[in-house]
């Protein structure tokens, strides 16, 4: 392989090589040279700029400069990236990606809450009636737990009034007691189940009375 040689560049990392070498590639880029096409010039581990052709497979995951002798201007391609760089790479693609499509998906809620309510009063009066509907089944459920549990205690009161007497109560009063029991327990859980579903839609209108403030300030603003 031919090629050419000069001192490194130094710690000011210059992307011209030193006059020397540019001498020497005047003369391999005159016509007829093997040279006068491209040139690609390396640094070797001693700090010496060679010139040639080709890069050496030693130094070909370094950076190399590619130099048209005619202009001589100089392009700069980087080194080759570690396994722990590509990954790297491939990590940073994804999150940018993955950044990308939240910011997409922001844009579309906001375009809905803007378009869903028109003023901010719409906003609130949405979020009243969702939290009236819940509490009205919450009150009537409630109401229903209280009269399931009056006839409860009415099976129970029979059933003492036959033990009072010495005798058995009859075995309906205990399945009728039994289904009253099941009924106030799927009540009770019933209940339980709204007031997280109220809790859950008020959070869920302070956030969008939040986003909806942020977007309507933004767009008075300007």
């Amino acid at each position: 392989m031919q090629s050419i040689g000069s001192r490194g560049r130094g710690a000011d990392s210059t992307p011209f090589l030193p006059a020397l070498a540019w001498v020497a590639l005047g003369c391999l880029a005159a016509p007829g040279s093997p040279f006068s096409q491209q040139i690609k010039c390396w640094e070797t581990s001693e700090g010496i700029t060679e010139c040639g052709q080709q890069v050496p497979p030693e130094y070909s995951q370094q950076g190399h400069r590619v130099i048209d002798p005619q202009s001589g201007q100089v392009e700069e391609k980087q080194r080759a990236l570690t396994p722990e760089e590509l990954e790297e790479a491939r990590r940073q693609r994804v999150l940018e990606a993955q950044r990308l499509e939240e910011r997409e998906e922001q844009m579309r809620l906001d375009a809905v809450l803007l378009d869903t309510y028109p003023r901010e009063a719409d906003l609130l009066e949405a979020r009243d009636d969702r939290l009236e509907t819940v509490s009205a089944s919450v009150e009537l459920a409630r109401q229903q737990i209280e009269m399931l549990e009056q006839q409860a205690q009415e099976f129970e009161n029979r059933q003492k009034e036959y033990q009072d007497r010495g005798k058995d109560p009859p075995p309906f009063l205990q399945k009728n007691l039994d289904a009253l029991i099941r009924q106030i327990g799927n009540k009770r859980e019933y209940v339980a189940q709204k007031n997280r579903e109220y809790n859950d839609i008020k959070a869920d209108f302070e956030q969008k009375l939040m986003r909806y403030r942020t977007l309507t300030d933004k767009t008075a603003g300007g």
